[in-house]
């Protein structure tokens, strides 16, 4: 079982079946073990989990297999993919929140 090192992060489940709350990000994940700790728990370079953390790269199809797998399941393949995209459109001035809509009384 994994234990969280940073306050606020969200309780470990001891399965990836155990509960049914949705898998997290990768950063996030990171984020609660602490760059070193995810750096071994993959197999990576310490500046690797960190850049990933970050979200300067995002890992590779393999190396990305090997996290979910690693991760129990508590990070999937959106968890790694869907936040690096969004920050990587935000970036790039792509994304943008949709226009409010007027409330009419």
């Amino acid at each position: 079982m994994m234990f969280w090192l940073k306050t606020g992060c969200p309780d470990a489940p001891a399965s990836p079946h155990s509960t049914g709350s949705p898998a997290m990000e990768l950063s996030v994940y990171i984020h609660c073990i602490g760059d070193e700790a995810a750096a071994r728990q993959f197999g990576v370079a310490l500046r690797t989990a960190s850049s990933w953390r970050r979200m300067e790269r995002a890992p590779s199809p393999q190396q990305a297999l090997k996290i979910v797998e690693l991760s129990l399941g508590q990070v999937d393949w959106k968890g790694i993919y869907a936040p690096y995209a969004r920050h990587r459109l935000r970036r790039a001035g792509k994304l943008t929140l949709p226009p409010a809509r007027e409330l009419r009384g």
